[in-house]
């Protein structure tokens, strides 16, 4: 098993939220299943939502917010709009409706126990 050169435990709760979002830090937690829906709500108190984590958030509409994680009992419809780049991540049975309208471009990535629903207008593009 190869170390893991991007995680040094010295990160901040922000510079953790940073590396979750980057295309390597989705993929690791969405291929992994890391962490468990437990450890995920260890960090609820630290309000991980002020960085477009929504943890046991229960139902939420975002509109045009360009960083979403979803875990857990959490079910947003998420509207992407504008001209730009969105990432929409789910795990730990997370629901999502995902509505990319305008020149918006959104990549979604999942887990097994999650569902997402898309619906495309205009000119947007899912991957």
């Amino acid at each position: 098993m190869l170390d893991c050169d991007i995680f040094t435990g010295e990160e901040s709760f922000e510079g953790m939220v940073e590396l979750i979002f980057s295309p390597q830090g989705i993929e690791f937690l969405t291929t992994f299943n890391f962490p468990d829906l437990a450890t995920f709500r260890k960090f609820k108190k630290y309000h991980p939502e002020r960085y477009g984590v929504y943890i046991d958030f229960g139902e939420i509409t975002l509109t045009d917010t360009q960083n979403v994680f979803l875990v857990g009992d959490t079910t947003a419809v998420v509207k992407c709009r504008k001209t730009a780049a969105y990432t929409v991540c789910l795990m730990c049975g997370a629901k999502a409706t995902v509505i990319a309208s305008g020149y918006s471009v959104v990549k979604i990535e999942n887990d097994k126990k999650s569902q997402v629903a898309i619906m495309t207008q205009d000119n947007a593009k899912v991957l």
